[in-house]
């Protein structure tokens, strides 16, 4: 099964890399008028470099670099001007227009996924809008020791104040704006109504909701404890499935997401083994049995970080998973010489624990999509006692439909 799913993973990721996501856009030429057609949108990174422009959907493409065009947009999305990277060794590049005006601000996503802002005010030169950390170490002598002490220098601050010297009233609130895409554009266009320069403005970012059908596999192995006797008791491969909504706010980055889910289970664990058991003054072997029955529902609440483009998006996951048992039965029964026994052993009716797992996302359309990943749980004690049946840990195979924006 391992096998099989890695070259499921690698299929997958071969595939999806090779889908475009054209949408409806333009692009601006060195000369000319400007040409509409569709462009190939495939994430901030990939933008930056190049744009795949075609007419029309029957229409070859044709791949412009920065050095091609004045700039290019997506109809109703984001809009990207040609612009040289301030560095050493001066390069173009397409930039997102965050605010175009008096004063623009731009944002560039550069190869190794980093972002950065970018502002300038009329027809200056680029100026990178930073901020840096700085450990300072102290030494007390009082406790004779070296503390070591982290401070943020807000340095972008500083380059939009002095920008913006012809408006008090908005320069006033640079001390609270931080660097954040949603709160650059709002103090970008506020200074830009000041001054009354007319402007353009990237669309306010909002919240996204994608919604998700899941369907997959579950396994699990529970420690049945028993005076000096540890026995992981394994589960059935049971079938799990549930739904899902997966939430990008607007404050996050594009790459992070949260998730609230609701999965149904019903498992079942069955062990029979040799067991000690003492009578009287002697030791003798028994036969035991451990069985136990839940039907359980379980909330994850994930946070995801994705990598890739919008075609095709690993990513890494973690969180929290309370658990509700609705149904719960477990026994311990013993075979030998003196006769048959069968104790119960009282579950807990809910459960806490954690989870962690990576997957891959792809598109398949434009608001349609699905997914398959592997998580791993671990829980606390399931039963009433805490030397009964502890340790609870499994792995889930789960695969999804997903929809929405």
């Amino acid at each position: 099964m391992k096998q099989a799913l890695l070259l499921f993973f690698f299929l997958v990721t071969i595939s999806a890399q090779a889908q475009s996501d054209f949408r409806a856009g333009y692009v601006l030429p060195l000369s000319g008028d400007t040409l509409r057609g569709q462009v190939d949108y495939r994430g901030n990174t990939r933008n930056s470099r190049v744009c795949q422009f075609r007419s029309a959907a029957s229409a070859p493409t044709t791949e412009y670099t920065p050095e091609q065009l004045r700039g290019y947009g997506i109809s109703g999305g984001q809009q990207f001007l040609t612009t040289e990277l301030p560095g050493k060794v001066p390069a173009k590049v397409f930039m997102q227009i965050l605010v175009q005006g008096g004063l623009s601000i731009f944002h560039y996503t550069d190869a190794d996924d980093k972002v950065f802002f970018f502002a300038r005010k009329g027809a200056e030169a680029l100026q990178p809008l930073v901020q840096r950390d700085t450990t300072i170490s102290e030494y007390n002598k009082a406790t004779r020791l070296e503390t070591a002490t982290r401070q943020r220098q807000y340095l972008y601050r500083n380059v939009l104040w002095s920008r913006m010297a012809d408006c008090p009233a908005v320069q006033t609130t640079l001390p609270k704006v931080a660097l954040v895409e949603s709160q650059l554009i709002k103090v970008g266009l506020a200074y830009n109504k000041c001054v009354g320069s007319s402007q353009y403005a990237a669309a306010k970012p909002v919240t996204h909701y994608r919604y998700a059908l899941l369907g997959g596999v579950y396994q699990s192995t529970v420690l049945s404890t028993d005076q000096a006797e540890n026995e992981q008791v394994a589960s059935s491969t049971r079938p799990t499935y549930g739904i899902g909504v997966e939430i990008s706010p607007s404050s996050f980055s594009p790459r992070m997401t949260l998730l609230v889910q609701l999965l149904y289970l019903d498992q079942q664990y069955d062990k029979t083994y040799l067991a000690a058991s003492t009578g009287g003054s002697s030791v003798m072997q028994i036969k035991r049995t451990v069985h136990i029955e839940t039907t359980t529902f379980r909330v994850p609440l994930l946070a995801r970080y994705a990598f890739g483009n919008r075609s095709i998006r690993p990513y890494l996951q973690a969180g929290a998973v309370p658990v509700f048992n609705v149904k719960r039965k477990a026994y311990r029964s013993d075979a030998s010489a003196l006769g048959p026994s069968c104790q119960d052993v009282p579950l807990r009716s809910y459960g806490f624990g954690v989870t962690a797992g990576a997957g891959v996302a792809f598109a398949l359309g434009a608001h349609h999509g699905a997914l398959i990943e592997v998580r791993a749980d671990q829980l606390d004690n399931t039963s009433k006692s805490g030397r009964a049946l502890v340790g609870m840990r499994g792995v889930t195979l789960l695969a999804g439909y997903t929809f929405g924006k």
